[in-house]
């Protein structure tokens, strides 16, 4: 998560899409890391989503 941040910033928001060209990865892959990383409480998610 510390590259996410050091990236979008600690106060900004971004997405799956964003994450997902960050590191490289496919964007089912970083909806499942956000979705952790919300689970145990480093993210908080705002807005609506499709699946939830």
């Amino acid at each position: 998560m510390e590259l996410v941040y050091e990236k979008f910033g600690y106060n900004s928001s971004f997405n799956s899409e964003g994450v997902a060209d960050l590191l490289d990865v496919q964007l089912k892959t970083a909806g499942r890391l956000l979705a952790k990383a919300e689970k145990i409480g480093v993210l908080e998610s705002e807005g609506s989503t499709k699946k939830k």
